[in-house]
């Protein structure tokens, strides 16, 4: 395949009419990330984490055990030439719920959480 990036989805996502265009907008105006989850929520204030990247509502989570970041992962973007290294960190790290794993073992400055409001999960739309 020639795509540059994968798509996943979880069965519970809820896609608002602007997401492929806005995906695509982001997607090619930001070169500066390998794997995004989009939408993920965190409960308390996300300020500390917000960085200025791509002039996107990106976040990175700081690094803690437990991790007391960003929840949930019902659409994940990533850059093909990652995978090699998402496998490798599975094979290393072992399996785990993805909204805590990504944050635990691939969050090493290129990975983020994404907030353009266009694919929330179900259960958690707003109106």
């Amino acid at each position: 395949s020639e795509a540059d990036f994968i798509i996943v989805m979880e069965d519970d996502v809820v896609l608002q009419p602007s997401f492929w265009n806005t995906t695509y907008d982001f997607l090619m105006a930001c070169p500066h990330f390998d794997y995004v989850t989009m939408d993920s929520w965190k409960e308390s204030s996300q300020q500390m984490d917000a960085v200025d990247i791509c002039h996107a509502s990106l976040f990175r989570p700081a690094k803690m055990r437990p991790v007391s970041g960003y929840w949930g992962s019902q659409v994940q973007v990533v850059r093909i030439t990652f995978l090699n290294t998402l496998i490798q960190r599975a094979k290393i790290y072992g399996m785990g719920p993805l909204d805590v794993w990504w944050q635990m073992h691939v969050n090493d400055g290129r990975a983020f959480s994404w907030q353009p409001g266009i694919a929330p999960q179900a259960g958690r739309q707003k109106g």
